[in-house]
């Protein structure tokens, strides 16, 4: 064995420690946050969400057509930030039921489509393996 051999060793593990205690927290901080919106959201609008169903979007087959709630829209300087959330099905049982996502569009598409906080809409969903249920954007509200 070479000199530094165990000290390469130590590291390392130390290293995928570090790594995977970091993972851990950010998951939780990740859940926590989900599980404050989800406090915030009137109870109407929680059961069409945890009801609602995916469909196929006709126009293109890589996509599909949920619903989301906007929970906050931040005002940028030449677009908005829309703040989602949304129900997926988990894929694990540590995974999340909800799921959050931004969006952003232009002001006056914004405008057009008299998209507000506290609101459900339909929005177009990625299906691709690597971002499955991305939004994509907000189609209509509901």
């Amino acid at each position: 064995m070479e000199k530094g051999y165990w000290t390469g060793i130590i590291l390392g593990i130390c290293f995928c420690g570090l790594l995977a205690i970091i993972i851990v927290i950010e998951n939780k901080r990740y859940k926590n946050r989900i599980e404050k919106i989800k406090s915030e959201i009137p109870e109407n609008s929680m059961e069409k969400l945890k009801n609602s169903q995916y469909h196929n979007y006709e126009s293109n087959n890589n996509f599909i057509v949920g619903t989301s709630y906007i929970y906050n829209v931040i005002d940028e300087k030449e677009r908005v930030k829309i703040m989602l959330l949304y129900h997926k099905t988990p894929c694990n049982k540590y995974d999340t039921d909800y799921n959050i996502d931004e969006v952003y569009m232009s002001k006056e598409e914004f405008d057009a489509k008299k998209i507000k906080a506290g609101i459900c809409v339909k929005t177009l969903h990625n299906t691709a393996p690597e971002v499955r249920f991305k939004i994509k954007e907000i189609l209509d509200i509901e």
